[in-house]
């Protein structure tokens, strides 16, 4: 990690949360492990991020009861995750950075539990900051959720955590990208043949490989479903939550997310009504988590990237020979980092030493291993004649203690052996 941080830029780490150390086969790091990652992330200046997921090692024996009960289908997945267990990762790993003195960022957000949580870390004063998932937002509006009756559909919308199939949740995740309490609304791409994922869990749910193909989808699900079918963003939040905002989090704003004077002229003409044919969006055999939901003509048109345009009328234009470029990032981003240096400073103020009398009371030793000598004791008895010609306060301590009375088992006068009869 000090030599990604350091020599190759790289700004942002990611951990799975998972509780006690009896599971080394189970992937993640657990309490004391999470503390030391987030104290290095602080000192180095990146930001960790976290999964809203549950902790795996308990999902895993869940798992197994839930598979030894009959269930083999996709939809067993929730009555795996629960929730609360999201709820409880945000909450802990919350609580284990604000100890640390690190800043936090909790992606995959996809229920309302987590939500709970997420913002009651945030009113507690918490440097946490929150991310969803594109799939989470345009699975339950497309009809594609792992209660589908289709088989390959189910499996194909399989996540970490579970995609919740209420529209419910996904209009209150929307609305917090509108408000900003979730900053950001990422892919989490993992494209997937379907014949792969019935060929490891046709028969058993556990083993459906999690991800949905969402990378070309990502932009236009979002204008659809936020901007035009919700109105829950406008064109300005849905620019903040694709581009501007995760420019901020990992400190490459204002070169990227802006278009300013000093600002690299990468700029995407959209065009909500575009009459262009539909493009190849996933790569064949795989599954659209997103078929049904018609947002084709939400699309961009022209790219321009670094003042040259690279993609018109929808393809791109294979002349250029422009490639693209890994941006250096520095640590400390003022956008992540700004308010801990705040906290860090104000905690530090408000805690001093104070001044007391030394104390003069006893001390009780504890240490088994330190063995005091005890004062000896006065319990030695001697009899008369040991003593009878020195004074009482003559004698060293512990022959203080005078015994004047000798026990003896003989009768009074003394033991007699004469034979004693009437004459």
């Amino acid at each position: 990690m000090i030599s990604l941080a350091t020599a190759k830029k790289v700004v942002s780490f990611s951990f799975r949360f998972r509780s006690g150390t009896s599971f080394a086969s189970i992937t993640g790091l657990d309490e004391d492990s999470i503390i030391d990652a987030m104290k290095l992330c602080s000192s180095l200046g990146v930001l960790p991020t976290v999964p809203a997921c549950g902790d795996p090692a308990i999902l895993d024996r869940i798992a197994k009861n839930v598979f030894s009960s009959g269930f083999v289908g996709p939809e067993s997945s929730f009555l795996v995750s629960s929730e609360r267990f999201e709820a409880d990762t945000v909450s802990r790993v919350a609580l284990l950075a604000a100890e640390s003195g690190c800043p936090v960022l909790f992606t995959r957000v996809h229920s309302l539990a987590s939500l709970k949580a997420l913002d009651e870390q945030c009113s507690n004063g918490g440097v946490v900051f929150g991310e969803t998932s594109i799939a989470a937002i345009g699975c339950p509006f497309s009809g594609n959720t792992v209660l589908h009756s289709d088989w390959a559909k189910a499996a194909s919308c399989v996540a970490d955590p579970p995609i919740r199939s209420e529209l419910t949740v996904a209009r209150k995740l929307l609305n917090h990208v509108a408000t900003g309490k979730l900053l950001a609304v990422g892919s989490a791409h993992r494209a997937i043949a379907t014949g792969v994922r019935a060929g490891v869990g046709l028969k058993d749910f556990r083993r459906i490989p999690v991800g949905q193909a969402t990378a070309g989808s990502r932009l236009s699900v979002l204008w659809k479903c936020g901007v035009e079918k919700e109105a829950l963003l406008d064109p300005c939040a849905f620019v903040a939550a694709v581009s501007t905002n995760p420019a901020r989090l990992y400190n490459i704003y204002p070169r990227k997310g802006r278009i300013a004077e000093g600002s690299d002229a990468d700029i995407v003409i959209w065009n909500p009504a575009s009459k262009l044919s539909q493009p190849e969006l996933v790569p064949d055999g795989v599954e659209d988590p997103f078929e049904g939901l018609h947002f084709a003509n939400c699309r961009p048109e022209v790219v321009i990237l670094r003042g040259q345009v690279v993609v018109k009328e929808g393809r791109l234009v294979e002349s250029l020979k422009i490639k693209g470029r890994f941006i250096q990032s520095e640590g400390f981003g003022d956008f992540v980092f700004g308010r801990t240096k705040t906290l860090n400073s104000v905690l530090t103020a408000s805690i001093k030493p104070v001044s007391r009398e030394p104390y003069s009371g006893p001390v009780a030793n504890l240490d088994a291993s330190r063995q005091e000598t005890p004062p000896p004791k006065e319990s030695q008895f001697y009899r008369k004649e040991d003593y009878d010609n020195a004074p009482r306060v003559a004698l060293p301590p512990g022959h203080r203690l005078i015994h004047t009375s000798v026990k003896t088992a003989q009768p009074p006068g003394g033991l007699s052996n004469s034979f004693w009869w009437n004459n």
